[in-house]
């Protein structure tokens, strides 16, 4: 007589259906592993992921990166005890089209804390075999529509091109707790997409900076890059929109000049082999001998872009700096006719209309005009990874504006940097009390004899973000799970939100 199994055969049965629940078999096809097809099922513990594309409202067709832990090591459990994972979105630096990892990027601490990370190819962009369609517009309206509609896809409230919900791939996505970090340039378009598309300001929960150049005169690193500071440049002037000239340089006293015979090549950030060499520089003459040539001379090297005339590469400097170049050098009023003026060169009226619709300042300056925006949190170490000055004014100024024009509480939360215990629990050590430390709503007051309360350069980029995220989720996930309540009050916190899941 064979022994009785069908006690085995009903738990067996269990066991699948339960696995069936949290990964719908629509979603096993898509998982990407090294670039080969693989059953989730088999995955454990490892990061997943796999690529998809958006439809955007401009017709293009947005490639996205989905990443994502295993069930068993979401960041959440939610009140059923069902896996629970917030979403992150994140928007890339630079000036190009944009990047995605490699396939299961193993490396990446979001992932590993729980999260969903979603990655995406700006229209035009190319990574590899895949791409976006459409035309790059250099972080312009329609790299700003596709990441208003990158982030609706992450809030459950838009299908991918095949039809699917991110939740009907991944059943344990919090569609409804979603976050956005802007890196480097990418938080220029982050605060200007917010602020010109409702869609996306309702569906994130929080949005983070990281070292954003807010600024025109900033990301074309007019006031100095690292090792190399304008020496005209002077600490604490700097305003939101701009950082003025010394009143000392009417005349010809100065030694800002235009060397003619400079010969220098220029790129298109976003065709990089797109080039194109011009003669002629402008550069503060540091040893006053008529030439842009000198290790010492501090040159004014702008920004390529694209010349809607002849589609080769235009050298974008900020407004200010065009208008003082009109003046001194073409003897031109700025609204004067400039029929003479470089082809290479972008008129101040080129200069204002690029960056009015790229640079996220305008969103500072409009804030009180807003009935509400999420939290947002701006990340900085004590040495930029771009910028030279010693008073951190791209940090700085937004910060201080940001606090100075919420009085109505449009931002229910605005901090510079995490909080201590969480960037203590990711570098593994007990004591958070040496850690520098800003509590929400505070900022400070530029002193050259006092060093700004900034995180050391020595922490890898990859924590900061990586506690900001998880401060802010943790904020947001609570405030859902207790009645929705408020846990944005508290400036500080005497402990992590959350450990670990249970």
């Amino acid at each position: 007589m064979r022994p009785d199994r069908s006690w085995q055969l009903v738990l067996i049965s269990l066991m699948f259906c339960l696995l069936i629940v949290f990964v719908p078999q629509s979603s096993i096809a898509d998982v990407e592993k090294g670039g080969a097809q693989t059953d989730l099922l088999s995955q454990g513990n490892q990061t997943n992921s796999f690529i998809t594309y958006i439809k955007s409202k401009d017709n293009a067709e947005i490639a996205i990166r989905v990443e994502y832990p295993s069930p068993l090591r979401t960041r959440y459990l939610d009140e059923q005890q069902r896996p629970a994972s917030p979403v992150v979105v994140e928007v890339p630096g630079g000036h190009n089209p944009g990047g995605l990892s490699a396939p299961g990027d193993a490396d990446s601490p979001l992932v590993q804390a729980g999260l969903i990370r979603i990655q995406l190819l700006f229209p035009g962009g190319v990574f590899g075999s895949i791409h976006s369609s459409g035309s790059y517009d250099y972080r312009g309206p329609k790299c700003q529509q596709a990441l208003a509609d990158v982030i609706r896809y992450a809030a459950g409230e838009q299908t991918d091109t095949r039809g699917k919900f991110l939740k009907s791939r991944l059943p344990f996505a919090r569609t409804d707790l979603v976050g956005a970090v802007g890196f480097s340039n990418g938080g220029n378009l982050l605060l200007k997409t917010v602020e010109r598309k409702p869609e996306a300001r309702k569906a994130l929960d929080w949005i983070a900076l990281w070292e954003s150049p807010l600024g025109a005169q900033y990301v074309t690193l007019e006031l100095g890059e690292r090792g190399i500071l304008n020496p005209y440049y002077q600490p604490g002037s700097c305003r939101l929109e701009s950082c003025p000239w010394p009143d000392n340089m009417e005349g010809e006293e100065d030694n800002l000049i235009f060397d003619p015979d400079a010969e220098r090549v220029i790129k298109d950030p976003g065709h990089q082999n797109n080039t194109r060499t011009i003669q002629g520089a402008f550069c503060i003459d540091q040893n006053s001998n008529g030439k842009c040539d000198a290790p010492g001379d501090f040159e004014f090297v702008g920004l390529g872009g694209p010349d809607p005339k002849s589609t080769q590469p235009l050298l974008y400097h900020s407004p200010l700096l065009t208008n003082l170049i009109a003046e001194r050098f073409f003897d031109l009023p700025p609204t004067k006719d400039l029929k003479d003026w470089p082809d290479w060169l972008a008129t101040p009226d080129q200069a204002q209309q690029y960056w009015n619709a790229r640079l996220g300042i305008t969103a500072i300056k409009t804030l009180p005009n807003f009935q509400s925006w999420p939290p947002i949190m701006i990340l900085a170490t004590e040495q930029d990874h771009a910028q030279a000055t010693p008073d951190h004014p791209h940090v700085l100024v937004p910060l201080q504006t940001l606090i100075q024009n919420n009085d109505n509480h449009v931002v229910p939360f605005i901090r510079g940097n995490p909080d201590a215990v969480y960037l203590a629990d990711l570098l593994g050590v007990s004591d958070a009390e040496n850690i520098p430390e800003l509590s929400a709503g505070e900022t400070w007051t530029w002193n050259k004899t006092v060093q700004p309360p900034l995180l050391s350069k020595n922490i890898d980029t990859k924590i900061i973000v990586t506690a900001a995220t998880l401060e802010l989720s943790d904020r947001s996930w609570k405030g859902i799970q207790e009645l929705n309540g408020n846990f944005f009050t508290a400036k500080n916190l005497d402990s992590l939100l959350y450990t670990s899941r249970p």
